[in-house]
């Protein structure tokens, strides 16, 4: 039996974040092994965060 893995806010903005290519990868890797182990699941309240931060980063606004 496979237990879930609940991917944090950081992790996606981290993957999505060009700025620091290390981070990015290391981000990537492990959402990818997250999906071809089919264990990641994302709440809702992580895909908003993920909304805030990533267009307050586009739009230029502080955090």
């Amino acid at each position: 039996m496979n237990a879930n893995i609940l991917v944090d806010t950081n992790v996606l903005v981290s993957a999505y974040d060009r700025a620091a290519p290390d981070t990015q990868r290391t981000a990537i890797a492990v959402l990818d092994t997250l999906v071809r182990r089919r264990v990641g699941v994302v709440s809702t309240q992580v895909l908003s965060e993920f909304f805030v931060a990533v267009t307050r980063k586009i739009c230029g606004e502080p955090y």
